[in-house]
C-alpha cells in the first residue's frame, strides 16, 4: 500500500525543509523519500521507521494529541444547559 502524507506531515516525520521537500518534489520523488535506510515508499516502510527508539517520542506525541482529540470531542457531546438560540423574536 502506498502512502502520502501533505507536507506539514512528510516534514515532521523525515525532518526535511521546505526547500529539501520542493527539491525532491520537482523530481518526482514524493512521496517515495530517501533517507540513511533507502527508499521509502510504501506504509510498511514508513511503520519501520516510526517504530525507530530516536522517533518513539514522535510516536508517542501523535498518539496523546489523538487522544487529546478524541476528549474533546466527547466533552463536546455533553448538553449545554443553556436554552438553544432562536430566530423568533417575542414581542
Amino acid at each position: 500500500m502506498k502512502f502520502i502524507l501533505n507536507d506539514l506531515e512528510l516534514r515532521a516525520i523525515m525532518g526535511l525543509s521546505k526547500d529539501e521537500l520542493r527539491t525532491l518534489e520537482s523530481e518526482g520523488l514524493v512521496p517515495a523519500i530517501r533517507t540513511n535506510r533507502g527508499w521509502i515508499c510504501s506504509w510498511e516502510g514508513l511503520q519501520k521507521i516510526l517504530n525507530e527508539p530516536e522517533l518513539s517520542s514522535l510516536n508517542e506525541y501523535l498518539k496523546s494529541t489523538r487522544n487529546l482529540g478524541l476528549k474533546i470531542e466527547n466533552r463536546s457531546n455533553y448538553r449545554d444547559q443553556r436554552p438553544a438560540f432562536s430566530n423568533r423574536i417575542s414581542v
